[in-house]
Protein backbone atom coordinates (compact mmCIF):
# COMPACT_ATOMS: atom_id res chain seq x y z
CA UNK A 1 0.00 0.00 0.00
CA UNK A 2 3.07 2.33 1.02
CA UNK A 3 4.67 1.82 -2.40
CA UNK A 4 1.24 2.43 -4.43
CA UNK A 5 0.50 6.23 -2.59
CA UNK A 6 4.57 6.53 -3.03
CA UNK A 7 3.63 6.42 -6.83
CA UNK A 8 0.53 8.39 -7.08
CA UNK A 9 3.08 11.22 -4.83
CA UNK A 10 5.55 10.69 -7.73
CA UNK A 11 2.83 11.60 -10.73
CA UNK A 12 0.83 13.73 -8.72
CA UNK A 13 3.91 16.03 -7.84
CA UNK A 14 5.14 16.04 -11.94
CA UNK A 15 1.38 16.99 -12.53
CA UNK A 16 -0.92 16.84 -15.70
CA UNK A 17 -4.00 14.60 -16.08
CA UNK A 18 -1.66 12.55 -17.26
CA UNK A 19 0.40 11.52 -15.01
CA UNK A 20 -2.37 11.57 -12.57
CA UNK A 21 -4.17 8.87 -14.70
CA UNK A 22 -0.76 7.19 -15.19
CA UNK A 23 -0.22 6.71 -11.35
CA UNK A 24 -3.41 5.91 -10.94
CA UNK A 25 -3.41 2.65 -13.15
CA UNK A 26 0.16 1.93 -12.02
CA UNK A 27 -1.08 1.67 -8.11
CA UNK A 28 -3.95 -1.06 -9.52
CA UNK A 29 -1.97 -2.62 -11.64
CA UNK A 30 0.39 -2.89 -8.05
CA UNK A 31 -2.22 -3.51 -6.08
CA UNK A 32 -3.53 -6.33 -8.43
CA UNK A 33 -0.05 -8.39 -8.46
CA UNK A 34 -0.02 -8.15 -4.72
CA UNK A 35 -3.52 -9.74 -4.53
CA UNK A 36 -2.64 -12.32 -6.88
CA UNK A 37 0.93 -13.05 -4.88
CA UNK A 38 -0.70 -12.99 -1.27
CA UNK A 39 -3.21 -15.86 -2.56
CA UNK A 40 -0.86 -18.06 -4.65
CA UNK A 41 2.07 -17.81 -1.89
CA UNK A 42 0.35 -16.87 1.54
CA UNK A 43 -2.78 -18.18 1.58
CA UNK A 44 -2.66 -21.60 -1.40
CA UNK A 45 0.89 -21.68 -0.51
CA UNK A 46 0.74 -25.77 -0.40
CA UNK A 47 -2.47 -26.24 -2.66
CA UNK A 48 -2.06 -26.81 -6.37
CA UNK A 49 -4.76 -24.78 -7.21
CA UNK A 50 -5.48 -24.38 -10.87
CA UNK A 51 -8.87 -22.20 -10.49
CA UNK A 52 -7.90 -19.03 -12.26
CA UNK A 53 -11.13 -17.79 -12.51
CA UNK A 54 -11.32 -17.59 -8.63
CA UNK A 55 -7.76 -16.49 -8.28
CA UNK A 56 -8.58 -13.32 -10.88
CA UNK A 57 -11.71 -12.45 -9.24
CA UNK A 58 -9.60 -12.26 -5.34
CA UNK A 59 -6.80 -10.37 -7.22
CA UNK A 60 -9.52 -7.65 -8.75
CA UNK A 61 -11.59 -7.50 -5.96
CA UNK A 62 -8.30 -7.10 -3.51
CA UNK A 63 -6.56 -4.31 -5.79
CA UNK A 64 -10.52 -2.72 -6.05
CA UNK A 65 -9.77 -2.70 -1.88
CA UNK A 66 -6.24 -1.15 -1.64
CA UNK A 67 -7.40 1.40 -4.30
CA UNK A 68 -10.34 2.88 -2.56
CA UNK A 69 -8.20 3.17 0.33
CA UNK A 70 -5.55 4.70 -1.38
CA UNK A 71 -8.04 7.40 -2.73
CA UNK A 72 -8.97 7.73 0.78
CA UNK A 73 -5.74 8.50 1.26
CA UNK A 74 -4.86 10.73 -1.64
CA UNK A 75 -8.17 12.71 -0.17
CA UNK A 76 -6.42 13.64 2.54
CA UNK A 77 -2.87 14.25 1.27
CA UNK A 78 -4.31 16.10 -1.92
CA UNK A 79 -2.93 13.78 -4.46
CA UNK A 80 -3.77 13.37 -7.87
CA UNK A 81 -6.18 16.14 -7.55
CA UNK A 82 -6.98 16.44 -11.60
CA UNK A 83 -7.80 12.15 -11.83
CA UNK A 84 -8.84 11.63 -8.45
CA UNK A 85 -12.93 12.34 -9.34
CA UNK A 86 -12.64 9.47 -11.97
CA UNK A 87 -10.65 7.48 -10.01
CA UNK A 88 -13.26 7.62 -7.27
CA UNK A 89 -16.22 6.56 -9.99
CA UNK A 90 -14.19 4.18 -11.58
CA UNK A 91 -13.73 2.22 -8.69
CA UNK A 92 -17.40 2.19 -7.70
CA UNK A 93 -18.53 1.30 -10.75
CA UNK A 94 -16.49 -1.68 -10.97
CA UNK A 95 -17.00 -2.65 -7.58
CA UNK A 96 -20.60 -2.50 -8.01
CA UNK A 97 -20.43 -4.35 -11.00
CA UNK A 98 -18.60 -7.35 -9.59
CA UNK A 99 -20.51 -7.48 -6.67
CA UNK A 100 -23.86 -7.68 -8.78
CA UNK A 101 -23.29 -9.61 -11.54
CA UNK A 102 -19.46 -10.97 -11.71
CA UNK A 103 -19.53 -12.80 -8.27
CA UNK A 104 -23.21 -14.08 -7.79
CA UNK A 105 -22.54 -15.27 -11.62
CA UNK A 106 -19.25 -16.87 -11.26
CA UNK A 107 -20.66 -18.40 -7.65
CA UNK A 108 -23.79 -20.03 -9.43
CA UNK A 109 -21.12 -21.11 -12.27
CA UNK A 110 -18.59 -22.90 -10.22
CA UNK A 111 -21.05 -23.98 -8.17
CA UNK A 112 -22.52 -26.30 -10.67
CA UNK A 113 -19.96 -26.81 -12.94
CA UNK A 114 -18.53 -28.97 -10.35
CA UNK A 115 -21.70 -30.31 -8.34
CA UNK A 116 -23.10 -34.56 -9.94
CA UNK A 117 -25.72 -32.74 -11.94
CA UNK A 118 -23.91 -32.15 -15.08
Amino acid sequence: LATGVTIGLLCSSIGGVFMDTLGFVATLVLFFGAGFYFLTRKVLKGNDNKATQVQLLFSTIFMISCSMFSLVLFEVLDVLTQARWWAWKFNLVLVTAILIFVLPYSFFYLMLRNSDWA
